[in-house]
């Protein structure tokens, strides 16, 4: 029995020792389940710091992004240099074909239907005659597209990169954002600066108001004039033609003044089409001392459509009603067969519109009637009106609707109608000519209806430009 029991110790111990090797080896071999663990954990733990760093936006993914179009960027300025280099030392250095990008041209008075320039934002910078637009996307042989915008000057060989939405493409055709549609447009941009750019359509008239100071004398001056028409091209008290338009041009703000006394026509000789829709559009300041020939009515006319006969009214006509606050409109110039033909929250009578918009005299001001008919006979109309208040712009919208009859009317009217009088209209009698006294921003006729959001879009371009004219003034 000694004998076996000496032998199970000498086993166990034997086993013992041998289970310490294993695990002596087992730890020279590999690892334990904890160290596992740790390592798993210390390697995770890299791996989003090498992460972080990599995608962070100073890490190397952004550096490398950055890199990349720094890169780009300076391929496109070489070509650019190659571009220039190659115009100076090439045989037709004259040739516009052989410059890159859109040529610029200043805005003055020999430039009225051709100006084309750039403007910086945080600058009021501008770029204008000798320099180029290379837009983004521009195509560059050899390079490809661009992805950035510049300006480059063949003469001085300056090249300036545009930083994107930190920049205006302002032109005569480009201050407003919608140009389809047409028929009148009068713009501190283009309002003419010289008689030529105007057409040959198109007068610029005046009354001598020292002449007739008077209502009793402006009206006596009426009764003369008042069997003729403008086909008789009878001067008469308030068509003395003006040809220096430079001298109706605002010089703080570059806007057309309209004195009280003086106002464009416009002829055509194929009358108005208004079918698909009509919008009137004004942006600018009206005083509160409009007056008018005959009586001060509170009217202050601003458009009237006229058959050119002294001895009638306007047939459609549009302005403000200072008493009121109101924009006041009629299509046509007597009632229909009775009926209201058109409402706004306060419809004002049978066939003049109405529609209170508050008080926008003296302060800046846009203003835009929308008339839209529809195939299912019905015609909506509507009014934008913004202003720049302490608190920012404000815009808003005025709803109403117009019976298919009363449009209708119109619509045979204003086909035959071949005067567009802007900066006067009448309103009540004939001869009861009632004026505009205030600045012109821009103002503008489409024939269709302009929607809520071309409105606003063009009321924020037009603003846009308007600024940047005063604070060109002001620098």
């Amino acid at each position: 029995m000694r004998e076996k029991g000496k032998t199970l110790d000498k086993k166990c111990k034997n086993l013992a020792f041998k289970k310490i090797a294993y695990k002596q080896r087992l730890q020279e071999q590999g690892i334990t389940l904890i160290a596992l663990v740790v390592t798993i954990v210390i390697l995770l733990i890299l791996s989003g710091v090498t992460l972080n760093i990599a995608l962070s936006d100073g890490g190397l993914f952004s550096k490398t992004k950055e890199a990349a179009k720094k890169y780009q960027t300076e391929s496109e300025r070489e070509a650019l240099e190659m571009s220039i280099m190659s115009y100076k030392l090439g045989e037709n250095a004259d040739d516009e074909s052989t410059k890159l990008g859109k040529k610029l041209v200043d805005r003055n008075l020999d430039n009225s239907s051709t100006w084309d320039i750039i403007v910086e934002k945080s600058t009021n910078k501008t770029y204008g005659t000798g320099w180029y637009y290379i837009e983004k996307g521009q195509e560059i042989e050899g390079l490809g597209t661009t992805e950035n915008a510049f300006v480059i000057n063949y003469e001085t060989g300056e090249i300036i990169g545009l930083e994107e939405d930190n920049y205006n493409n302002f032109n005569y055709k480009s201050t407003i954002a919608v140009t389809d549609g047409i028929v009148f447009n009068l713009d501190s941009a283009n309002v003419g600066l010289n008689k030529e750019s105007w057409g040959k359509n198109t007068t610029l008239y005046y009354y001598d108001a020292d002449t007739y100071s008077t209502e009793d004398l402006r009206e006596a001056a009426f009764e003369k004039q008042k069997d003729k028409t403008v086909e008789d091209n009878d001067p008469g008290y308030d068509r003395q033609k003006s040809d220096e338009i430079e001298d109706y041009l605002d010089k703080d703000t570059g806007a057309f003044k309209f004195n009280g006394n003086n106002y464009i026509e416009i002829k055509s000789n194929a009358g108005y089409d208004f079918s698909n829709g009509f919008t009137f559009e004004f942006y600018g300041k009206i005083l509160n001392n409009s007056p008018s020939i005959r009586e001060n009515d509170g009217f202050i006319g601003l458009i009237g459509f006229w058959n050119g006969e002294f001895d009638q009214q306007c047939s459609v006509r549009l302005g403000y009603e200072k008493n009121a606050q109101s924009v006041y409109y009629s299509l046509v110039s007597e009632s229909l067969s009775g009926g209201n033909y058109g409402s706004w929250n306060n419809p004002s009578s049978p066939w003049n519109q109405l529609c209170y918009v508050g008080n926008i005299l003296n302060r800046d001001f846009y203003v835009a009637l929308t008339i839209s008919p529809s195939e299912d006979e019905t015609v909506s109309q509507d009014i934008f009106i913004g202003v720049d208040d302490v608190d920012g712009a404000q815009f808003k919208k005025y709803s109403g609707w117009l019976s298919k009859e009363y449009y209708d009317s119109f619509l045979n009217k204003v086909e035959n109608l071949n005067y567009l009088e802007f900066g006067r209209c009448s309103m009540t009698v004939a001869g009861n000519w009632d004026y505009t006294k205030g600045l012109c921003y821009s103002a503008r006729i489409y024939n269709k209806a302009l929607s809520e959001e071309n409105a606003k879009a063009n009321y924020e371009v037009t603003r846009d430009f308007h600024k940047y004219i005063i604070d060109s003034k002001n620098k």
